[in-house]
């Protein structure tokens, strides 16, 4: 079952797949969300509105300004303090490193079932 994000555009409304999203970042009263074909949508949606609407598919919240898909993570850089995406981009992360192992790990243990 795919699980799918509204997307209100001005001319048009797009559903989105969630699993299409590699991360979505916070700009102000904005969310800019990037997906894994290297186009973005800006939603008048805080980070944490869109958080709500898509936490429960495998998104963490890595520091105050982004949101990542668990499924895009390649590395964690440990001396800058950066979620290495699949697709290239480099997160910061401000949570500590256990924790974002821990949730990680929790993440594929759980979806291995």
């Amino acid at each position: 079952m795919e699980n799918r994000l509204l997307i209100n555009c001005k001319y048009k409304v797009d559903f989105i797949d969630v699993s299409q999203i590699t991360f979505v970042k916070a700009d102000e009263g904005y969310s800019h969300i990037h997906l894994n074909d290297q186009s973005v949508y800006v939603q008048t949606k805080t980070l944490s509105e869109v958080h709500e609407l898509i936490g429960d598919f495998g998104f963490i919240k890595v520091c105050q300004s982004y949101l990542v898909n668990i499924e895009y993570i390649q590395s964690l850089d440990k001396k800058t303090r950066e979620v290495i995406l699949k697709c290239g981009y480099r997160i910061p992360y401000t949570l500590n490193l256990k924790q974002l192992i821990g949730m990680v790990e929790g993440y594929f243990n759980l979806n291995k079932a």
